[in-house]
């Protein structure tokens, strides 16, 4: 089941999450972080006043320029590292005093992306783009799919009621919950889960069908979500800036949303077809010249992959973990080739750069090992 936060108001910008995962660091803690972000406000502040630009319509710069909390609101940034948290970006122990604050594989990850200067911006670079858009059909694919499967089958105008929206979503929620209680490699956890979830889905669309008002859950639940889509461009960028219009992107198949797992050989390809539809939009090319990408000559499997243990290096040192080297170098292939190599490809071809492979027999991860300095990357390997 998801690991996401269901029921907070805050976490709306995308944007926020990269801030806050690209600046933690092996000493980091919420106090330290909150005053990161006070320090950069006024920038911030500014980055949110002119984010989408280019859009004409009122309603959806209004929709697009929300979501960002008062620097002097601690409860509201908390809300906004637990939502990135649950992203998987970082740890976040918020239960103890300390609430000490951790990287983990996929912070190394984002901040390899970037140059020296770390991001203060609103419109994501295209490799953090398909970092979060595979997170989020992974992580939570049964609150997200409803509502791609609403704006997939009807365009909804940004001014048209929101109560209409609800009962639509909470009504798609409880076909998603349906779908997942039909799996039967569900833990009992899981399935207590997600019956829980079904009875709040269901009392909230009698309550909007009788006429009544949605939970405050359920509010929490739709508008990050929302938010998040607009972000990463899924809904259609001309239909809403445009016309104000609500409608997501031609990239699901049938199969994901009636499927109560989405495989991740399926979530890859609706990864690939999304880069081919980003490389269409011109706002797309914002902020790439912050990101760290190969020169032109080294666009191949074997140089992406030299390129991916270059900028992992100097995070993670002598051992450095295979999957963030292939995702990275993935992420970067879907952002620059026209017919990026396959993740499969890519972890064929690590084991064939001359670098020594680990294995944990513990947990089952693979390593790659940098010992010796490498002519080609400038790094011991």
């Amino acid at each position: 089941m998801p690991a996401l936060p269901e029921s907070f108001d805050m976490g709306k910008r995308l944007g926020l999450f990269v801030y806050f995962a690209t600046r933690v660091d092996r000493d980091s803690s919420f106090s330290k972080l909150a005053g990161f972000f006070a320090k950069d406000y006024t920038i911030i502040k500014t980055k949110m006043a002119s984010y989408r630009s280019g859009c004409m319509n009122i309603s959806a710069l209004k929709k697009a320029r929300t979501g960002l909390p008062s620097p002097n609101s601690l409860t509201s940034i908390d809300k906004v590292l637990r939502m990135a948290h649950g992203f998987g970006l970082f740890k976040y122990d918020y239960h103890s005093p300390s609430r000490s604050i951790n990287p983990v594989d996929k912070t190394f990850l984002l901040k390899s992306c970037f140059k020296r200067f770390l991001p203060i911006s609103f419109e994501l670079a295209r490799p953090t783009k398909f970092i979060l858009a595979e997170l989020l059909l992974m992580q939570d694919s049964d609150l997200t799919l409803p509502l791609l499967r609403i704006l997939r089958n009807k365009a909804l105008s940004t001014e048209a009621s929101r109560t209409d929206l609800l009962r639509d979503y909470a009504e798609a929620c409880v076909h998603r919950m349906e779908l997942v209680l039909k799996e039967a490699a569900l833990s009992e956890a899981e399935v207590n889960t997600a019956f829980k979830r079904l009875r709040f889905f269901e009392s909230n669309f009698e309550q909007l069908e009788a006429g009544g008002k949605p939970s405050r859950g359920l509010l929490h639940m739709l508008d990050p979500r929302l938010h998040w889509l607009i972000d990463l461009l899924l809904v259609d960028f001309h239909a809403f800036c445009e016309h104000g219009m609500l409608s997501t992107v031609s990239l699901f198949p049938d199969s994901v949303f009636e499927s109560p797992i989405v495989e991740k050989t399926e979530t890859e390809s609706i990864i690939t077809h999304y880069s081919y539809y980003l490389r269409k939009l011109p706002l797309d090319d914002f902020n790439e010249g912050l990101v760290s990408m190969p020169p032109t000559n080294e666009h191949t499997s074997e140089g992406l992959l030299k390129h991916s243990i270059a900028s992992l290096a100097p995070m993670f040192g002598r051992l450095i973990p295979i999957d963030v080297v292939v995702d990275r170098a993935w992420s970067v292939a879907l952002s620059i080739m026209k017919k990026p190599p396959s993740r499969s490809l890519l972890n064929e071809t690590i084991y064939e750069i001359g670098y020594p492979t680990y294995r944990d027999w513990r947990s089952g991860s693979g390593y790659l090992e940098v010992r010796r300095k490498n002519t080609d990357t400038g790094l011991s390997g």
